[in-house]
């Protein structure tokens, strides 16, 4: 991973964590718009409720497959961008719904400021998830060309002296089919074909 994509992978972990704040505010009010009994409820909150929820569990699966250990084996390129590319389409249906609602019944004290909020906060979230899902189809385009689809491949390409690896063995990392028994210093390694492990 070249050093510029490496910049632009943090600048998406900095709006995932953006998005994080603003998520729980559009979550905060559509539970509570939901459950008062004083406000006109409509799809739109059913709407900005489950895409809030949504976000929330697409961030953190992302940000867990990027940064935690255990996780990286089931990091994917694909399908964080197709990932990131639904949280855009949900996001501006709740622009669209909650200024249906608007349009159609207007609204009155305040079940009105919060409408407006949720209008707001969406709108902010649909404008930081169009980046964010354009650079998730970058890097995935990119992993196609060099073949490298797990945060796993990457990490041993980027950081080979923390690794074991002989120059063929690091040659043979590109390979995602070879990948598997290449194991971080000083964990064990294990034989790719007998499958015995040995310390390093």
């Amino acid at each position: 991973m070249g050093y510029s994509t490496r910049k632009q992978q943090k600048v998406v972990d900095i709006i995932h964590i953006i998005e994080i704040v603003l998520i729980h505010g559009v979550l905060g009010i559509s539970v509570y718009r939901r459950f008062n009994k004083n406000i006109i409820r409509s799809r739109a909150d059913f709407l900005s409720l489950s895409a809030a929820a949504k976000s929330l569990i697409f961030i953190f699966w992302i940000l867990a497959t990027e940064h935690v250990s255990f996780m990286k084996k089931r990091y994917s390129r694909k399908a964080n961008m197709i990932l990131m590319i639904i949280d855009c389409v949900f996001w501006g249906a709740v622009i669209g719904m909650t200024a249906y609602f608007l349009i159609q019944n207007g609204c009155v004290g305040i079940g009105c400021n919060l409408t407006y909020a949720i209008l707001a906060l969406s709108s902010v979230l649909f404008v930081l998830s169009i980046p964010v899902a354009l650079l998730s189809t970058k890097f995935w385009l990119a992993s196609r060309r060099t073949g490298m689809d797990t945060k796993e491949q990457e990490d041993i390409i980027s950081k080979p002296d923390q690794y074991l690896l002989s120059p063929q063995e690091l040659q043979a990392a590109s390979n995602p089919v070879e990948i598997s028994y290449l194991s971080p210093r000083p964990d064990v390694r294990q034989h790719p074909v007998t499958n015995q492990r040995s310390w390093a």
